[in-house]
This record gives structure tokens, sequence and C-alpha cells, in this order.
């Protein structure tokens, strides 16, 4: 301990001290990445305030609470606002928004309403009558300008559920120390799918 360092002192370290350390050791590749954190794209609107609302209302049809907990209490929203920001690809990301605001143009001219003013049942048969009607997948090597994306949100939502507390310990039985292996187990009505296994949800967005 120097003279000028009190017994406790804390050491404040600035970005530009953390990059000028870590140069100094050849990695200031990894210093640009550690200071600079995980911040969400520009280059468009992204998602508010009323589109928050409307992707909560959607993905709470795609999976509603029953006797176990739905999308909203999962978090779903909040997961599918990160994977947006942070882990779409951008040309994604556009598709993504442009989609949400066909989506939203849609169910005005098909239900006069916003969707999020809907009652469940008119909900589910818009969502459905809309999904139908997406466009069919495009020609290899090319990709849609906007969606699909009822089957996007269809993704994202079991993705965020099924990785979520709720849906992994709720929805599905969740044995972090299973016994042995049985293919052909059989489930029967009322009994949860196990949460771990050859059939873990996996996301692959269209």
């Amino acid at each position: 301990m120097t003279d000028s360092m009190a017994a406790g002192e804390r050491i404040t370290l600035t970005r530009r001290d953390m990059v000028a350390a870590f140069t100094a050791l050849g990695l200031g590749g990894i210093a640009s990445v550690l200071v600079s954190g995980c911040t969400p794209r520009g280059g468009d609107e992204g998602i508010g305030a009323a589109q928050k609302v409307l992707l909560g209302a959607v993905a709470e049809t795609i999976i509603p609470a029953t006797d176990t907990p739905g999308a909203d209490a999962a978090g779903v929203v909040a997961f599918i606002e990160k994977m947006v920001d942070t882990w779409l690809h951008p040309d994604e990301r556009t598709r993504f928004l442009a989609g949400m605001k066909r989506f939203d143009a849609d169910v005005r001219r098909i239900a006069g309403k916003d969707y999020v003013e809907l009652p469940a049942p008119e909900k589910l048969r818009v969502l459905t009558m809309i999904a139908e009607k997406e466009a069919p997948p495009a020609p290899k090597g090319s990709v849609p300008a906007d969606g699909p994306f009822v089957a996007q949100m269809k993704a994202l939502t079991i993705f965020g559920y099924y990785t979520s507390e709720a849906g992994a310990s709720e929805e599905l039985s969740l044995d972090l120390v299973p016994g042995t292996y049985d293919a052909c187990h059989p489930i029967a009505p009322g009994d949860h799918a196990p949460a771990l296994g050859g059939g873990s949800v996996s996301l692959r967005f269209p």
C-alpha cells in the first residue's frame, strides 16, 4: 500500500484507464467490447410503449393464462423487446418492426379496432385469419420486406415462455436430476411434459 492510498480506499478506473491497460496487454479488442456493453441498435423507431402493449396482447393470445401462467406473467414481452433490440440481425429487426406496423393496420382494417381492444375470442380469430394470409416462404435467397409477423411472434413467444421460470417449471415439469432415459414415456392428460430433454425448445426466427 502506498503512502497516498488510505486503508480501505477504493481504486476508481475510468473507461480510458481500462482501455489503456488492456491495450498494453494486447487485449484492446476485448476492452472495447467490455466497456461498450450491449446497447440497442439505432436506425429505426424501435419498440415504444404502445407497441409493447400490442406485443403483450399478441403473446398472451398465443400462450394465454390457464391453470398455469400465460405469456404476460412469464415476462415474454420484455424478452421479445430484448431480443429485437440486441439479438436480431438488423435486417431481421427491420422486417419485424415493419411486420408489426402492417399487422396493426390489418387488424384495424379487419376488426375496426386496435388489437388490444378486442375481446379474447376475437383476438384469436383475427390473429388466426392474418396468420393464414401471411405470405408463403420466400424463394430461396430472398426475404420478405415485412414479417411474417405472426410466425415471428410465435417463435419468439414460445422460446421466451419455455425458457422462463414459469414456462420451464410450472407449465412443464422441471427435473434437474432425471432418472433413466425413456424415449416412449407416456404423458397422460393433465401431466406436464419434461422441460429438459430431446424436445427442448429451440428458436428458429422465420
